[in-house]
């Protein structure tokens, strides 16, 4: 009967050790899985704060072009005698790669629309009243969009 113990207390010892190791199988998935459960929520947050800032930034960024060409003199006189040569030259220096832009310039009451549907598009005008020798009211307005 002493044999019996023995080979019983030996089988229940393995039965213990293959659960144990069973254990570390299971807790090491475990481990893995939850790694890749956090690696995903850190990308998934950072790609959604670039994605925000990079929206918040197109209306900060018309407002300064606008503001810009408002204040500068040669660039009034153009409005004035619409040449939009010298202004689009200006915005497309300061507009990163990724953006589209087209500037219009209309008298004030007419209705400044771009020349093609743009679905999600920010629009930015300003009034160029008069020069020193010119009082001609006109508007500005710039439209950027992502491509």
């Amino acid at each position: 009967m002493r044999k019996n113990k023995k080979a019983g207390k030996y089988r229940q010892e393995t039965k213990n050790v293959f659960v144990l190791r069973n254990k570390k199988a299971w807790i090491r998935i475990v481990e893995s899985f939850m790694a890749a459960m956090i690696l995903a929520i850190f990308l998934l947050t950072f790609y959604s704060s670039q994605a925000k800032k990079s929206n918040e930034e197109i209306p900060t960024l018309g407002d300064r072009i606008i503001e810009e060409i408002i204040q500068n003199n040669n660039f009034r006189n153009d409005v004035f005698a619409n040449n939009l040569v010298n202004i689009n030259n200006f915005v497309k220096e300061r507009i990163s790669s990724d953006l589209n832009f087209s500037v219009k310039i209309c008298l004030i009451n007419d209705i400044c629309n771009p020349d093609v549907f743009i679905p999600e598009v920010y629009a930015k005008e300003r009034i160029v009243s008069s020069n020193l020798h010119i009082y001609e009211p006109r508007k500005i307005k710039l439209f950027i969009w992502k491509k």
